[in-house]
C-alpha cells in the first residue's frame, strides 16, 4: 500500500514538473515575442495559472475581450485570489465596465486598506460622476501615503474644480516644494496660482514648465497674460507675437494691442484692435474704449474722442468712455457752463462712481464755478 503511495506521489511530482516546464517554456516565449506560440503551449498546461497567463498575454496583444474571457476561467476556479482580482478590475477598468470594476475594488479595499486599492477605487468613481465617494477614496489613499503621487493629483485636480484652490495649492506644495517635480503637479499648481491671481507664482511655475520642454499653448497663453497682469509688457507682447505667429486670434490681438498701447505706440495698439475688431462677431466697447484711453494718453484727442464716441455707439452707459469725453471736452476749453452741465448730468447719471472720481469732479466744478 505504502509502495503504491509512492508511485502516485512521484507521478503527481513528475506531472508537476512537466506543467511546469510549459508555464516556463511559455513565459519564454512571451518574453522572446512569441506570443501566438506562448499562447499554444500555455494551453498544454493543467494547473488553473495559465488561465491568469494566457489573459496577460491577450493584454499585451490588446485583445481585452479575450483575456476577459480568460480572467473569467482562472477566477471560476479560484475567486480569492487578490493579484488576479486587482488585474482584472485594472482591465474592467481599461474596458470601461466601470461598475463592475467597482464591485471588487471595493472587496479589494475591504481585504487590504492600502494606498493603491483606495486609490483605483476612488478613480472608478470619478469616472462614474461619483465625485463625493472618489474624494473619500482619494483622501483614504492619502492617508495610507502621504506621497502616493496619483491619489494626491487627482485629489488636488477635484479641489481645483470645486474651487477650493487653497487646498488644492497645499496638496501641489507637499510635493514641489520638497522637489518631487512631477510635470503634471505642477502644471497644476501653476494654474491654480494663474486662478488666484498671484501671477508672480504663475510665472516662476509656466517658465519652470517651459525650461523643462513643455509647450502646451496654455502655458504661454497664460504666462503672456501673467506677464501683462504684473506690467512687463515687453515681455507680453513677445509671447503674443509668439501666439499670433502660431494663429490668428482675436484675444491675442487685444492683449497685444494692450501692451502696445501701454508701451506708449498706440499706432501700432490700433492696428491690432482693427485685427481683433475683424476677427470678432461680438460688441467691441473694451477695445474701443482702450484706444481711445491709449490714443488720450498720447495727447491725440481728436482720435480719442473718435473712439469713445465708438465705444458709446456700442454701449451708451459706458461710464469710463462718457467721463472721458467730458473731460477732455473740458480741457480743450468747453465753456466753464458747458462743463459744468455735463458734470452734473453725469453724477446724476451714474451714482455709482468711485469716492476717487466723485471727489476729482466736485473739486473740479469748484473751480468751474469760480472762474
Amino acid at each position: 500500500m505504502r509502495f503504491i503511495n509512492w508511485i502516485k506521489l512521484i507521478l503527481l511530482v513528475c506531472v508537476q514538473n512537466v506543467c511546469s516546464q510549459y508555464i516556463k517554456q511559455a513565459d519564454s516565449l512571451v518574453n522572446m515575442g512569441k506570443l501566438d506560440k506562448a499562447i499554444e503551449i500555455y494551453t498544454k498546461d493543467s494547473s488553473r495559472i495559465k488561465f491568469y497567463k494566457t489573459a496577460k498575454v491577450y493584454e499585451i496583444r490588446g485583445d481585452l475581450d479575450l483575456a476577459k474571457e480568460y480572467y473569467n476561467y482562472y477566477l471560476d476556479e479560484d475567486a480569492l485570489n487578490k493579484k488576479v482580482n486587482y488585474d482584472y478590475a485594472l482591465l474592467l477598468l481599461e474596458l470601461n465596465r466601470f461598475k463592475e470594476a467597482e464591485i471588487i475594488f471595493k472587496e479589494l479595499v475591504k481585504e487590504d486598506n492600502n494606498s493603491i486599492y483606495n486609490y483605483y477605487l476612488g478613480n472608478v468613481l470619478e469616472k462614474q460622476s461619483s465625485l463625493a465617494e472618489a474624494k473619500f477614496y482619494y483622501e483614504k489613499s492619502v492617508t495610507c501615503d502621504s506621497l502616493f503621487l496619483k491619489s494626491n493629483y487627482r485629489l488636488a485636480l477635484l479641489l481645483t474644480n470645486e474651487n477650493s484652490l487653497q487646498e488644492a495649492k497645499k496638496i501641489c506644495n507637499r510635493f514641489l516644494n520638497n522637489k518631487i517635480i512631477n510635470l503634471e503637479m505642477l502644471k497644476l499648481r501653476a494654474q491654480i496660482n494663474f486662478n488666484l491671481k498671484d501671477y508672480f507664482a504663475a510665472i516662476d511655475d509656466f517658465e519652470m514648465l517651459i525650461e523643462r520642454n513643455q509647450d502646451e499653448k496654455f502655458i504661454f497663453e497664460k504666462l503672456a497674460i501673467s506677464y501683462y497682469e504684473i506690467r512687463q509688457y515687453e515681455k507680453s507682447r513677445i509671447l503674443f507675437s509668439e501666439l499670433i505667429n502660431e494663429k490668428d486670434d482675436a484675444q491675442y490681438y487685444i492683449y497685444r494691442a494692450k501692451c502696445y498701447g501701454f508701451l506708449n505706440l498706440p499706432e501700432k495698439a490700433e492696428e491690432d484692435m482693427v485685427m481683433a475688431i475683424n476677427l470678432r462677431t461680438f460688441t467691441f466697447e473694451n477695445e474701443y474704449f482702450s484706444l481711445g484711453y491709449f490714443f488720450q494718453k498720447a495727447k491725440n484727442y481728436k482720435k480719442a474722442i473718435y473712439y469713445y464716441n465708438k465705444t458709446l455707439k456700442q454701449d451708451k452707459n459706458h461710464l469710463e468712455a462718457n467721463y472721458h469725453l467730458i473731460t477732455i471736452k473740458d480741457y480743450l476749453g468747453n465753456s466753464p457752463q458747458e462743463s459744468i452741465q455735463n458734470y452734473k448730468k453725469f453724477l446724476l447719471r451714474f451714482s455709482n462712481l468711485s469716492n476717487e472720481k466723485k471727489e476729482y469732479i466736485n473739486q473740479r466744478l469748484t473751480v468751474l464755478n469760480n472762474n
